[in-house]
């Protein structure tokens, strides 16, 4: 009896571990949430077998798909979702929390010789859980391979049917995708360029509110896309669908022809031997200005839309302006007004291959650029003093750069007690934690000195790059007399502010 009484006792102790154990692994499941794909600027989401863009396609979903995806994914730049059954990952960009308007299509059954398999996986092997005549019509959740369709029938019954047995429609939102330009900073302007890359030329740059036609949609995040006649790639994260537009405010300027130039053509391309398409501009003409180039406005006027040369409108050009805002052509392109302070005779001359940094006096600029999160403002106690972004967590490393007070950098790694690694712009580097005023409510003064482009000879422009580098891309090219404010120096370049955008001058050419 008592051996019996044991036996009991360890089976009911086996029985409560195993359900504990059960009970432990429940609480440590992963949970999920649901939401929606979102093509953005197109009506597929591509879903990756890694969180990364190059990673292989495992899967091609319509946007305003439903699908399940891990909590802890959402704030991290790619999710894992998982439509179909099976998980993938995609950008956090084109996933939505909200239901997204269905760019499902409809399929129909093409198969005359039977009925076609409604399968539980896309295996031929799987289970069939109904069966589809010819000519039955389907939605079309997405494609997980190129031999099979994920679908629903009759909204609620869904499976997966072989591709050879589905012929599939156009999205909802027909063939034609028209998007927008919106950038995160409405005061940017976005590039037009001739290939799916930031080093591709470009063809002119386009501000937030401009609709543009979706041609297609690559893979790489890259557009191709149409604006009037001028074809071009544009980066598909800066755009959004035409029905979203109510949540952007248009940033397009107008301008007005100003007399002294007689009647002005507007030309379908970038050229005037191009075919004329409107050949009455008189001055007083107002014109809605699309995008600049070099050489050229494209623009909208008496409801036609092409280019006119800019020289005309404006000799001074707007290319590298981020924002004429105005009716009157000068005053859209006048530069910052800057009262200069005193200033001592500089020691390095503009035909020297070098440059010690500012010399004399400056009026003193504002961290201007438009960043959502910059992490700290850099706070010598010294006010004069500047501080040294290095290559490596030592004094003796190599200095990247010297930067003043009030220019703001991003925490990339957290402090050691010592040294915080971060970035400003393009740059990275490590810098004395001590030196950094983190999330600052009341940022420190800025000592950032406002400099003018002087570039001989006169006609003569100065770009500014991406990096510090000859051979870097340009962002734009300035004028003489254009003021830029520097955030810090390195041997000959200098990091600067100006029209809205961050990047590097030649300090030479800075007074």
């Amino acid at each position: 009896m008592m051996k019996k009484m044991i036996t009991w006792l360890i089976l009911c102790a086996l029985i409560l571990s195993t359900a504990t154990a059960f009970a432990g692994a429940n609480t440590y499941q992963q949970p999920v949430g649901t939401g929606y794909l979102d093509g953005k600027t197109s009506d597929k989401v591509y879903i990756r077998k890694e969180p990364n863009a190059s990673s292989k396609v495992c899967g091609i979903y319509y946007s305003g798909t439903s699908c399940t995806y891990d909590y802890d994914q959402l704030g991290n730049e790619w999710m894992k979702v998982f439509p179909g059954g099976s998980g993938g990952y995609v950008l956090a960009e084109n996933f939505s929390a909200t239901p997204v308007a269905s760019m499902q299509p409809i399929g129909t059954i093409n198969s005359t010789s039977g009925k076609v398999n409604l399968r539980t996986s896309p295996d031929t092997a799987s289970g069939s859980t109904m069966q589809l005549s010819h000519g039955t019509k389907v939605t079309v959740i997405g494609q997980p391979s190129n031999t099979w369709y994920y679908v629903d029938y009759n909204n609620g019954s869904v499976g997966f049917i072989m591709a050879k047995y589905l012929t599939v429609g156009n999205a909802a939102s027909g063939t034609t995708i028209t998007a927008i330009v919106n950038n995160k900073h409405a005061t940017n302007r976005l590039n037009l360029r001739t290939s799916a890359s930031t080093s591709a030329i470009s063809l002119g740059k386009y501000y937030t509110g401009v609709s543009v036609t979706v041609l297609e949609v690559g893979k790489n995040g890259w557009n191709k896309v149409r604006i009037g006649t001028l074809q071009g790639y544009m980066q598909n994260t800066y755009l959004i669908r035409s029905e979203k537009s109510g949540s952007i405010t248009p940033n397009m300027p107008t301008l007005t022809i100003p007399n002294g130039n007689g009647t002005l053509y507007l030309f379908e391309a970038q050229s005037t031997s191009s075919k004329c398409i409107d050949s009455s501009c008189i001055p007083g003409t107002q014109l809605q200005v699309l995008g600049v180039a070099e050489d050229f406005y494209h623009v909208r006027v008496n409801g036609k839309t092409g280019f006119m040369p800019a020289t005309p409108i404006d000799p001074n050009g707007v290319y590298s302006f981020s924002n004429p805002t105005t009716s009157s052509a000068s005053s859209a392109t006048s530069k910052p007004t800057v009262t200069a302070a005193p200033s001592v005779p500089s020691t390095s001359a503009s035909s020297s291959s070098t440059w010690t940094g500012p010399t004399g006096t400056h009026p003193i600029g504002e961290f201007t650029y438009p960043i959502d999160d910059y992490g700290a403002a850099i706070n010598n106690p010294n006010p004069a003093d500047r501080l040294n972004i290095r290559a490596d967590k030592s004094e003796t490393s190599k200095s990247l750069g010297k930067y003043y007070n009030g220019a703001r950098v991003s925490i990339e790694s957290p402090s050691d007690g010592v040294w915080t690694y971060v970035s400003i712009g393009t740059l990275f580097g490590y810098v004395k934690s001590i030196f950094l005023d983190i999330n600052p409510s009341n940022p420190p003064a800025s000592a950032m000195p406002i400099m003018t482009v002087s570039n001989p000879p006169p006609t003569r422009h100065l770009n500014l790059r991406q990096e510090p580098s000859t051979s870097s891309e340009s962002l734009g090219q300035y004028a003489n007399g254009t003021a830029v404010t520097v955030m810090g120096y390195s041997e000959k370049w200098a990091h600067v502010l100006v029209d809205g955008q961050m990047g590097f001058m030649m300090g030479i050419y800075l007074k």
